[in-house]
């Protein structure tokens, strides 16, 4: 989540050879299909996770031991699991879907890529951009919260946290086959400008 976050505010290296630059962010007209659902499944997860570690959740908590403040932090990490799990099934569909487009080949490709530009949509990136980096912003929360109960061999709590988690992967990997969307938009766009 946080190299997410840091590829939209000044750009960040995905891995050791791979470097997202800030502007493949801030492109409009970039076609991604399904792109209202998307944002609709994205709004759900940015609330979830708001109700769960935003900035109105205490966590001095965390700190004082006390079993009632557990329970109640126990039943916000029930709630956030449960919709990231209804919302984890939609967001796996999206992820499928990139991952079969990436095995295609000839005529599927050309088939596929037909289907996307009728069932796509040419958007202003900002909303888009805007509810990645919301939802990313709860990444250090999650990994503070992870951490402290490591530390403190909470098992119940840190089970429910890393099915948390593990559901944000889900997410992860969606943003990752848009940004691969984006960043070939990106190339295309630079190589024709070479040639004007």
């Amino acid at each position: 989540l946080s190299i997410i976050a840091k590829s939209i505010t000044c750009g960040a290296f995905l891995n050791d050879k791979l470097f997202i630059p800030k502007a493949i962010w801030a492109q409009n007209k970039v076609l991604v299909s399904k792109y209202d659902q998307k944002l609709d499944t994205f709004h759900v997860v940015a609330k979830c996770l708001e109700n769960t570690f935003g900035d109105e959740t205490d966590f001095s908590w965390l700190q004082q031991n006390i079993p009632q403040n557990n329970d109640f932090f126990l039943k916000k990490i029930d709630d956030c699991q449960s919709t990231l799990l209804q919302v984890s099934t939609i967001l796996e569909m999206y992820a499928q879907k990139s991952a079969r487009k990436c095995k295609q080949k000839g005529v599927g490709k050309l088939w596929e890529s037909l289907k996307d530009k009728s069932h796509g949509k040419v958007y202003d990136n900002s909303t888009y951009r805007e509810l990645v980096k919301q939802i990313c912003s709860y990444g250090s929360k999650i990994e503070m919260c992870y951490t402290y109960l490591s530390s403190q061999n909470d098992t119940a709590l840190l089970a429910k946290l890393e099915v948390v988690i593990s559901l944000m992967l889900v997410f992860v990997g969606v943003v990752f086959a848009d940004m691969k969307e984006f960043l070939k938009v990106y190339l295309k766009r630079g190589a024709k400008n070479l040639y004007e």
